[in-house]
């Protein structure tokens, strides 16, 4: 990623370093004050996988949970580095947390500018769904970041004449997503949408991204056929894992008096759910409210030149795709604040 070519002002050459320390400061005090750790729940299945990779390598598992193998494998090289603290499993998902910040300011400042950047990255250290999902093992931040960095490598190759790596890192990125989480295949139809409808490049250009995602994906299919004997391993256990009814847990909420269900969601019916996760739940704010009208806005504001348009644009795309394909997921997953997270990057 390339920062734009730009003049800055001596004032603004002085305010940017000074912002850049004041939001750092403030995501180290928002850390500490927010962090999670160890809880026992999930996060006890990664650590026991990370514990395998790190004492019989190559692992396989024979949970969903040890095959996030983006997730598990970085787990085990932190213990091995660090030691077997409780603290040391959450040390992945809060470097991935902070390579974001540290990424999105950047992609931000070379697209619409340092202030934009700031905003941006502003956001990202205050919407408290963020800095806690940094603080304990989890798959979320560490899909977020994949999926973003395929984002943002898309836009840089829409810009750039020489764009045959820049696809090939927004394809691998994309399928190291695929890897951490079944639900980062929403970028599939994202990047299908763009070919058919407004590619921004000629369409032969997005081979490299296609080739990439699948050769990711094939070599993970190529290790569970070598291990396992199935290539569909993962995909055969992340569908079985559990039996999902929205309905009926909401029925089972309401039946109990429950303004909760066990999920943390407010009780109701499935669209509800949905509806009160992206624009009534604390965790995103006002985030997802002020999206739709901020998308709108932008798709006809004049004062932006078209490439920040388009940013703007397929960023609201991509998490559309992201945030459709959890609700439509009615089947395989439930309503769960945490699975919006990347639709909320």
């Amino acid at each position: 990623m390339h920062a734009p070519t730009v003049r800055p002002t001596p004032g603004t050459r002085q305010a940017e370093p000074l912002c850049a320390a004041a939001l750092a400061l403030l995501c180290a005090a928002i850390l500490a004050w927010r962090w999670v750790g160890f809880q026992g729940h999930d996060d006890s299945y990664y650590a026991t996988a990370a514990l395998d990779w790190l004492h019989h390598p190559p692992a396989l598992g024979d949970n969903h949970w040890a095959l996030r193998y983006p997730l598990v494998i970085p787990m085990a090289a932190a213990l091995a580095v660090f030691g077997k603290s409780l603290w040391v499993l959450a040390v992945p998902t809060l470097v991935a947390y902070l390579a974001w910040l540290g990424f999105t300011y950047a992609a931000m400042r070379a697209a619409l500018g340092w202030q934009a950047a700031a905003l941006a990255t502003l956001a990202a250290i205050l919407i408290p769904e963020f800095p806690v999902q940094a603080t304990y093992a989890n798959p979320d931040i560490l899909e977020l970041v994949f999926l973003l960095g395929s984002f943002w490598c898309f836009q840089s190759a829409l810009r750039r004449p020489d764009r045959t790596l820049d696809l090939v890192h927004c394809g691998t990125l994309a399928g190291l997503a695929f890897l951490t989480r079944e639900t980062a295949a929403a970028i599939v139809p994202f990047y299908a949408l763009l070919f058919a409808t407004r590619p921004g490049m000629p369409r032969r250009a997005y081979l490299p991204i296609a080739a990439a995602f699948a050769t990711i994906v094939a070599l993970e299919f190529l290790y569970f056929w070598l291990r396992a004997g199935d290539p569909l391993y993962r995909l055969h256990l992340s569908a079985t894992h559990d039996t999902v009814n929205r309905a009926a847990q909401a029925t089972a909420a309401a039946a109990a008096g429950h303004a909760l269900d066990t999920e943390g969601v407010l009780a109701g019916p499935p669209l509800f759910q949905i509806v009160s996760v992206l624009f009534i739940s604390q965790k995103y704010g006002p985030l997802f409210l002020l999206a739709i009208p901020a998308t709108f806005y932008a798709r006809g504001a004049t004062w932006l030149a078209p490439r920040e348009r388009r940013v703007i644009t397929d960023a609201a795309l991509l998490a559309l795709c992201l945030a459709a394909f959890v609700a439509l997921a009615a089947g395989k997953l439930y309503i769960v604040p945490r699975y919006f997270t990347a639709a909320a990057g």
